[in-house]
């Protein structure tokens, strides 16, 4: 087997090109902050412990060159040999989820065409129902093909996943390695699969948006906003994030 993956309202802007203010009536919620890793030895990880059939993935990604190898987004992991769920971006632009059980691939979806660019921000969905997931980007469903359907309900329940990381292929059985090259922000994990609209609100016409309120939610990091490195709090949890080589948070934010 090859050892290479491919995977992982109201608004208005302020004056300032750093800081987003969103919400409804008197409430306001400011974005400043993201994560800026570097592809070279830059990682998150942090305890996720999830044992649901079901889930969804919300994750902004800026990438800076997704030409140089497939980059590991989001990743999942259990202490298997080679047990993982990956969100990852190809050196071709596109975007790809796979599960992996002991090395052989369960399943892995794709975009069809390129759905990312170097220097802009991408907000990216998956949003698994059990039985099948589907890709959204920017809020909106894209083409999409199923590259490997061996068991395309295989989820969390199957891998029990102990860890999730940001940014880097680290699992057993594997060296590290995918390390992602540019910027992530406000990641975010759901129990249930969300819905169109769910995912629209989320996207909220490309300025993050406050999901404290929002259903089954089960771990939300800001990647800098109310963060001291080299923590990322778990908004939503107690399962906050650590920051590996590196400690200092970007002001590149979507807008």
């Amino acid at each position: 087997m090859s050892n290479t993956i491919d995977w992982g309202k109201i608004h208005y802007s302020s004056w300032s090109p750093e800081t987003n203010l969103t919400g409804t009536g008197g409430s306001s919620f400011s974005n400043t902050q993201s994560i800026e890793l570097d592809g070279i030895d830059d990682e998150v990880s942090m305890d996720f412990t999830n044992t649901s059939s079901t889930g969804s993935i919300s994750v902004w990604i800026k990438p800076t060159d997704y030409t140089t190898g497939s980059q590991i987004i989001c990743l999942y992991v259990s202490g298997g040999y080679r047990d993982l769920i990956s969100l990852s971006q190809r050196t071709d632009g596109t975007i790809a989820f796979s599960a992996f059980d002991g090395g052989s691939t369960r399943w892995r979806v794709v975009t069809d065409n390129a759905v990312v660019s170097n220097g802009t921000w991408t907000h990216v969905v998956f949003s698994f129902d059990g039985s099948n997931g589907t890709i959204y980007i920017n809020g909106s469903t894209v083409s999409q093909t199923y590259e490997v359907t061996t068991n395309t309900s295989w989820w969390w329940d199957d891998l029990l996943p102990t860890t999730q990381r940001l940014g880097i292929l680290r699992v057993n059985g594997y060296s590290a390695q995918q390390r992602y090259y540019g910027n992530i922000e406000e990641q975010s994990v759901f129990t249930t699969a969300l819905s169109s609209t769910e995912v629209s609100a989320i996207y909220n016409s490309g300025l993050p948006t406050d999901l404290s309120s929002k259903s089954n939610i089960v771990a939300w990091y800001r990647c800098g906003d109310g963060d001291t490195a080299p923590i990322l709090t778990d908004n939503i949890g107690s399962n906050n994030g650590t920051m590996t080589n590196f400690s200092t948070f970007s002001t590149d934010v979507p807008t």
